[in-house]
């Protein structure tokens, strides 16, 4: 950022130069009206600070004649004064000043210069940017001000492709499209679909912001572009500097919603993951786990449960060390979510405790599935401290009633069982015979 001070006192520009040097920001400083705007044809200045009372003139003059020149300018400008009656008349609004500070009042400049620095709208920004215009030299012109802005424009002369790359490619930072377009859709009709598809939650982008360009600059034209779903407009012709300002807003807008989603995601992550195993925890797979019972009871399908405990896990605790225990945890957590299907659900239930919910697989599959992944275990730590698993399995068939909680209590009843017949097996009540079977082929 770049300031020019214009104050006949050396010693307090200085001052003002000091102060917007620990903001980060260089400064020119002169004298006089005369200088300032010779300054100002060969620099551009986001902001300019000057006093009252100049060598030939006054700040409000100055103010004058710099927006009367460079009438599309964003420069702010800033008046220092001891004149506490000038900011109460106002007059200094007409000049062009942007506010007015005091000299006693220096805090307050200040905290001005943080926020401007903080707040400053800047050229170099980065992202992709669907443009949509049909009008050659238009179009020509705003995808050069948009490529020197550090931009990555996509451009396209009708609605029908635009809306195929948004849909193809992803990864859209920002939409620029006019209203009236050659081709059966509108830039109106863009829009709708761009926020059709956001709100129903289909494009993992998120949500992508929209500005509207127009050559009807009236209400009613103004009142469609909301309606449908953009976020800002600018009426045609486009003038470069605005236009960059509200095309950086908006950039900066779609980082920190996308940054926003990111935390809120990873917010959610670490509220439903067991953080050592990386498994679901309880709570989350309970309510997962509600959803798959709803849809089988409605789509009549089949779904099984683990519940599998660790043998003997407290010995492992008191004799090796919480570390050694902590490690078989993990390693068969990695284990059961490594070795499930597509749609299963691993949870680590409490302690030593783990269930797995098994979609659409019947008693007899389930069974074979818990009694595969026991022998796994069992292999699992040959150069560690061994560890077994005893598990409970439970299934609902096509027109059994129960709900998730049964399911649960159905596969702990058979973990009971499990664990009280030397562990290290697995147990399904409901289907003694296949046990028998199973065993007997062993």
């Amino acid at each position: 950022m770049k300031a020019l001070i214009i104050d006949n006192s050396h010693s307090y520009a200085m001052q003002l130069a000091k102060i917007l040097s620990e903001s980060h920001i260089d400064s020119d400083v002169c004298t006089c009206i005369s200088d300032a705007i010779a300054n100002c044809e060969n620099q551009n200045y986001e902001f300019i600070c000057t006093s009252l009372v100049l060598e030939d003139g006054s700040g409000l003059e100055l103010a004058e004649q710099f927006r009367q020149r460079w009438s599309e300018a964003t420069t702010a400008i800033y008046l220092i004064t001891s004149n506490e009656g000038m900011y109460r008349d106002r007059s200094w609004i007409k000049s062009g000043i942007t506010d007015v500070f005091f000299k006693s009042d220096i805090e307050r400049f200040t905290l001005e210069l943080h926020s401007l620095a903080r707040l400053q709208i800047k050229k170099d920004v980065s992202g992709k940017v669907l443009y949509v215009e049909d009008g050659r030299a238009e179009s020509m012109r705003t995808t050069l001000i948009l490529e020197n802005m550090g931009l990555e424009v996509e451009h396209y002369d009708n609605a029908e492709e635009a809306w195929e790359c948004f849909m193809r490619k992803g990864g859209i930072d920002l939409v620029i499209t006019d209203l009236m377009l050659s081709g059966l859709m509108t830039g109106l009709s863009l829009v709708r679909c761009i926020r059709g598809i956001n709100s129903n939650g289909d494009i993992h982008d998120g949500w992508v912001p929209i500005l509207g360009v127009t050559g009807f600059d009236d209400v009613s034209r103004r009142v469609d572009l909301y309606s449908a779903g953009i976020d800002d407009y600018v009426a045609k012709p486009t003038i470069e500097t605005e236009l960059v300002a509200r095309v950086s807003n908006l950039i900066v807008l779609k980082k920190l919603f996308d940054q926003v989603a990111i935390q809120q995601a990873e917010l959610v992550k670490q509220a439903s993951i067991d953080m050592l195993t990386g498994c679901l925890n309880r709570r989350s797979f309970l309510d997962i786990a509600e959803k798959y019972m709803a849809q089988t009871n409605r789509n009549k399908h089949c779904i099984s449960l683990f519940y599998l405990d660790i043998d003997y896990f407290k010995n492992i605790n008191d004799s090796y060390g919480h570390a050694e225990g902590d490690e078989a945890l993990v390693q068969l957590g990695e284990l059961l979510c490594n070795d499930c299907r597509d749609g299963d659900v691993v949870s680590r239930f409490g302690g030593e405790e783990f269930v797995m919910l098994l979609p659409q697989c019947n008693a007899d599959d389930a069974y074979r599935y818990a009694e595969n992944i026991r022998k796994k275990i069992s292999k699992m730590r040959k150069d560690k401290v061994p560890i077994t698993a005893s598990i409970g399995v439970s299934s609902f068939e096509p027109g059994m009633s129960g709900n998730i909680d049964s399911l649960i209590a159905s596969a702990d009843n058979a973990l009971l069982l499990a664990k009280g017949h030397c562990r290290d097996r697995v147990v399904f009540q409901e289907h003694q015979s296949l046990i028998r079977k199973l065993n007997e082929a062993e």
